[in-house]
């Protein structure tokens, strides 16, 4: 953890309130790993990973995972066949709807 103090005026009074100023240069690089077989790979740590720019090692400053955009679709049947279902066929469209 880095400690910052306020530089005190040439005047000698503190200052009513200090600005600080920090530019950041970050590049995100977004990850998947699959096995063989196409399927996601989870639960990996940080030390599994080594970034190369250059042919030269850098830094992994920051690690962290998140979820991606998810698209869903739904073929649903409102056909004379379904017509006593359909009451049963909207209810689980909804709940699965409400869970994600």
């Amino acid at each position: 953890m880095v400690s910052l103090t306020p530089r005190v005026p040439l005047s000698g009074k503190p200052a009513s309130s200090a600005h600080l100023r920090l530019d950041v240069n970050m590049i995100l690089v977004p990850v998947t790993v699959t096995d063989a077989t196409d399927h996601p790979v989870m639960g990996l740590a940080p030390d599994s990973f080594r970034l190369f720019e250059d042919n030269v090692e850098q830094k992994i400053a920051t690690f962290f995972r998140e979820e991606g955009p998810v698209s869903v679709g739904f073929l649903f049947d409102s056909s004379a066949s379904m017509k006593k279902k359909l009451d049963r066929s909207v209810a689980a469209i909804r709940s699965v709807l409400a869970t994600s």
